[in-house]
C-alpha cells in the first residue's frame, strides 16, 4: 500500500512524466534534474516540483509513525486544500493513470519550462503558480 500511495503521488509529480528536449539537452533534461538553480533551495528545477514549489522545501520528509500533532497538522493542510480548490465529481472518480500523465504533460508544454532560465533564481510569479497548480 505504500508504494501504491508512493507511485500514484509520484505520477502526479509533472517532471515524473516528462522532460525538457532541445539542442542543449537533445535526450533529456532527466525531468528538470539536468535543469539547474542557483541556490540552496533552488537546486534544480525537479527538487523544486518534488518540495510542491518550494512550500514544503524546508519541512523534509515525515517521521513516521505520525504524531496527533503530525496528524492534525496534516488535517488542517487537507481541509486549506479542499476550501481552497473546487474539484468536480469527474476529476475525483477519473483514476485513468493515463489521464493523470496527460495532465502533467499539458502542465510541462503550458507553464513548467515557460519564462524561467537555467541558473537563474525561479521568480515569485512563477513560485505561486507553482504551488497553486501543485496543491490542485
Amino acid at each position: 500500500m505504500r508504494l501504491l500511495i508512493h507511485y500514484v503521488g509520484d505520477i502526479h509529480q509533472p517532471l515524473h512524466c516528462s522532460t525538457l528536449v532541445n539542442d542543449k539537452y537533445p535526450a533529456g533534461d532527466r525531468g528538470g534534474n539536468s535543469f539547474k538553480l542557483p541556490s540552496a533551495d533552488q537546486r534544480e528545477l525537479h527538487a523544486v516540483w518534488d518540495s510542491v514549489a518550494l512550500e514544503f522545501a524546508n519541512a523534509g520528509y515525515a517521521k513516521l509513525p505520525f504524531s496527533d500533532k503530525d496528524w492534525n497538522e496534516n488535517g488542517d493542510i487537507a481541509d486549506r486544500l479542499k476550501k481552497t480548490y473546487d474539484v468536480d465529481d469527474k476529476q475525483v472518480k477519473d483514476l485513468d493513470i493515463m489521464d493523470w500523465a496527460a495532465d502533467d504533460f499539458k502542465i510541462t508544454t503550458d507553464f513548467l519550462y515557460k519564462d524561467i532560465k537555467e541558473n537563474e533564481m525561479l521568480p515569485e510569479a512563477y513560485i505561486k503558480q507553482g504551488v497553486s497548480i501543485s496543491e490542485k
